[in-house]
């Protein structure tokens, strides 16, 4: 049985191994959802302060049960001749990534993007 290959820029992914990888992330993302939720509540109206460090959302994604989340969309921001001040910044990004999914689903205003507009 001849294998369908799907193009990367960086490499060909076998396309079960494409879709396993897609199943797991969206698996993950909701487990990570689901912990921000009870950790700092609805999108629209966070019951307490919004955490942004890296290490802090890290370790959250390992209690949600994701733990090769953060790293993840780490990696697929970040390319092996950055910096040590660009490695840092990325994590932000990261940060950022998951926050964006955690409210993206919602159909109300949600505080990050009341955030966003007052910058």
């Amino acid at each position: 049985m001849q294998k369908i290959l799907l193009f990367s820029l960086k490499n060909c992914i076998p396309v079960s191994e494409k879709i396993n990888l897609k199943s797991s992330l969206q698996t993950d993302i909701q487990m990570v959802r689901k912990k921000l939720w009870e950790k700092i509540g609805p999108p629209t109206k966070p019951k307490q302060e919004v955490f942004y460090d890296p290490g802090e959302l890290k370790q959250l994604c390992e209690e949600a049960g994701a733990p090769s989340i953060f790293q993840f969309l780490y990696e697929s921001i970040s390319q092996p001749h950055h910096s040590i001040e660009r490695e840092k910044e990325n994590e932000k990004r990261t940060v950022a990534l998951i926050y964006t999914l955690y409210y993206c689903q919602s159909q109300k205003c949600s505080w990050l993007q009341r955030k966003m507009q007052s910058i």
